[in-house]
C-alpha cells in the first residue's frame, strides 16, 4: 500500500495540505469517491474543475497559482461554497502566487466616504474580490500570495457584512507605481550672503515634482553644496528647483539648481493600486475580523475600515495580530468611522505616507513603527462628524528626515463644517507613547489643529468649544509641541498630561501651557 492508501485505511486524509480526520461523507456528497459536486457546491452554483483537491481548496475550482493566470473566479467560487455551507477554511496551497486581474461580478461597489465638512457620500469603487455576508470562514494562505495587477485604484478584497472571519498569513501585493525622485543636483546658481553653517532638511520648490529635501552647506557666505536627503517624487532630469532664504536663517539671496539625476524610488504615487483589505458594512454589521501576520506591498492601503456613522451597521473588533508589514503605499491602517474595539499589534510600515489615520473610531489600541514615512505627511488621530475617543498609540518614527517646519510627526485634529455638525466633534482620552529618538530635528513632534468653516477646510486660530481633552503624551521628541488653535474659555479647556516626555521648547503661535491648553506632568 502507498502512503495515501495507508492514510485512507486509517481514516485520515490530507485536506488543504493539513492531515486530519476525513469528513463523514457518503454517496454523491463524497467528492473524491464520486467526482461529483458536494451539496454545498451544487447549492452555490459552483462546478469543481479538479476533484483531486478537497472542497474549499481554490485549486479544486480552477485556480492555477502560476503568477500569471487570473484566478479570481476560482477564489470567488471557494467563497460562495464556504458561505453556503455556513463556514469552513478556504485554502491557498503550494506557497504559490494567485493573480487577480479582473473585476468581481458585483463591481462596482458603493462605499461611504466622509466629506471634508462631515457629510457622508457613497462613491463607487471597482472591486476585485467582494466577499459579502459570510461568517465562520477562514482563509489559510499557507505561504501563498494574492497579487493584484490593477493600476486604476479601487478595492482589492472587500469584507462586507461579515462576521467571525480569519485570514491566516495573508500576503497581498499590488502594482503601485512609484514616481521618480531627485538623486542629485547640478551646479548651484545664486546663494550668497548667508551665515556659514550646515542647514539640514531644507525643502526645495519648483520643477515638475515636489517634496525633495536637501542638506545645505554654507561656506564663505555662499552655498557650496546641497546634497539630497529625501528624494520627493514626480521629478524629471532638467527640472529647475530652488530655495528661498527662509530655511537658511532668513539671510542670503536664495539659490536654484538643475535636477541632474532621478530614480524610481520616490514616494509619490504615479498610478494608484487598489486598497488592500477593506472592511465595510453596507447591508449588515461587520465584526470579529482577525488578520494574522499580514504582509501588504505596493497597495494604496494595507487595511481600510470604512463605515457610515449615520446607519446602524457598525464595524467592530477588527484585529491585526502577530506581525503586520505594510510597504510602499499611501496608508497602512485607516479606520474611518469604523473599527471600534480593535487592536493593531506589531505594525511595521516602510515608505508609507501615513502609517495610521484614525477618525470617528473609539476604543482602539495600536503599536506601530514607521520607517521612512514620506515627507509632507503624518499619522493622524482626528474627529470629523463622529468623536474619536479612547485611543492608545505606541508609535516609533525611525529613519526619517527633519520636516523643516512643514508638518508634524503626529497630528491630532478636529475638522467640521458648522452648517453640518454643531457643536464640533472631539478627540478625547488619547494616550500617545511617542519615540523619534533617531530622527533629525525640524518640524513639530506633535501638533493640535482645528479646521472649520464651509467644508471644514480652513485652519482656525481659536475656538470656544471643547475640541480636545484628556491627552497623555509620553516618550521623547527632538522637535516641538505645537497647537495652532487657542481655546478661549473654561468650557473649551484641554488637559494634557506629559509623562516623562522630552520636547524641544514649544513654539509660536500657541504654547500648550496657555490659551486653554493646561499641561501637567506626572
Amino acid at each position: 500500500m502507498n502512503r495515501r492508501e495507508v492514510l485512507e485505511w486509517l481514516g485520515v486524509v490530507a485536506y488543504g495540505g493539513v492531515l486530519g480526520a476525513r469528513p463523514q461523507l457518503s454517496g454523491a456528497d463524497d467528492p473524491e469517491s464520486s467526482g461529483t459536486p458536494t451539496a454545498a457546491e451544487k447549492a452555490a452554483g459552483v462546478t469543481p474543475q479538479n476533484f483531486a483537491y478537497a472542497p474549499l481548496n481554490v485549486m479544486r475550482y480552477g485556480a492555477v497559482g502560476d503568477g500569471v493566470t487570473d484566478d479570481r473566479a476560482a477564489i470567488r467560487a471557494a467563497w460562495l461554497v464556504a458561505r453556503q455551507q455556513g463556514g469552513g477554511t478556504i485554502v491557498f496551497p503550494n506557497r504559490a502566487t494567485y493573480v487577480v486581474g479582473s473585476l468581481d461580478p458585483a463591481s462596482p461597489v458603493a462605499i461611504p466616504q466622509q466629506q471634508a465638512g462631515g457629510t457622508i457620500e457613497y462613491h463607487k469603487y471597482q472591486t476585485q474580490l467582494y466577499f459579502q455576508n459570510g461568517s465562520n470562514i477562514a482563509f489559510d494562505f499557507q505561504g501563498s500570495t494574492l497579487k493584484s495587477t490593477a493600476t486604476g485604484g479601487g478595492l482589492f478584497m472587500v469584507l462586507d457584512g461579515c462576521k467571525d472571519i480569519r485570514l491566516l498569513g495573508p500576503k497581498i501585493s499590488g502594482a503601485q507605481v512609484m514616481s521618480t525622485g531627485v538623486v542629485s543636483l547640478g551646479n548651484i546658481r545664486g546663494g550668497s550672503g548667508y551665515a556659514n553653517g550646515t542647514y539640514r532638511s531644507v525643502p526645495l520648490t519648483g520643477g515638475s515634482g515636489g517634496g525633495a529635501v536637501v542638506d545645505v552647506v554654507v561656506s564663505g557666505g555662499a552655498v557650496t553644496s546641497a546634497s539630497v536627503s529625501y528624494p520627493g517624487g514626480h521629478y524629471k532630469v532638467g527640472d529647475t528647483v530652488s530655495c528661498s532664504n527662509a530655511p537658511l536663517g532668513n539671510s542670503g539671496s536664495g539659490f536654484s539648481a538643475t535636477v541632474a539625476s532621478v530614480s524610481g524610488a520616490g514616494p509619490t504615487v504615479a498610478v494608484a493600486a487598489p486598497n488592500g483589505i477593506v472592511c465595510t458594512a453596507l447591508t449588515r454589521p461587520t465584526s470579529n475580523i482577525t488578520i494574522n501576520d499580514l504582509e501588504v506591498s505596493a497597495m494604496y492601503s494595507g487595511l481600510y475600515v470604512v463605515g457610515d456613522p449615520t446607519t446602524a451597521n457598525s464595524i467592530s473588533h477588527i484585529n491585526l495580530t502577530g506581525h503586520t508589514r505594510i510597504r510602499d503605499g499611501d496608508y497602512a491602517v485607516a479606520l474611518h468611522n469604523g473599527g471600534d474595539d480593535s487592536v493593531i499589534e506589531n505594525l511595521y510600515t516602510f515608505r508609507v505616507n501615513r502609517p495610521f489615520f484614525f477618525y470617528g473610531v473609539q476604543n482602539v489600541r495600536l503599536t506601530c513603527v514607521g520607517d521612512q514615512t514620506n515627507f509632507g505627511f503624518q499619522p493622524v488621530i482626528k474627529a470629523y462628524s463622529r468623536s474619536t475617543r479612547n485611543i492608545t498609540v505606541k508609535y516609533s518614527a525611525i529613519n526619517q528626515p527633519g520636516q523643516s517646519g512643514a508638518v508634524a510627526k503626529v497630528a491630532i485634529q478636529v475638522q467640521h463644517d458648522p452648517a453640518v455638525i454643531s457643536p464640533p466633534p472631539t478627540v478625547q482620552t488619547v494616550s500617545l507613547q511617542y519615540d523619534e529618538a533617531n530622527l533629525s530635528a525640524g518640524g513639530n513632534g506633535v501638533e493640535f489643529d482645528y479646521y472649520a468653516g464651509p467644508g471644514g477646510a480652513t485652519m482656525q486660530s481659536a475656538s470656544d468649544h471643547q475640541l480636545f481633552n484628556d491627552i497623555v503624551i509620553s516618550g521623547n521628541s527632538r522637535n516641538t509641541l505645537l497647537t495652532t488653535v487657542a481655546l478661549n474659555n473654561p468650557a473649551a479647556r484641554c488637559n494634557i498630561t506629559v509623562d516623562h516626555f522630552s520636547f524641544a521648547a514649544p513654539r509660536a503661535p500657541h504654547e500648550l501651557t496657555a490659551n486653554g491648553f493646561a499641561m501637567s506632568r506626572r
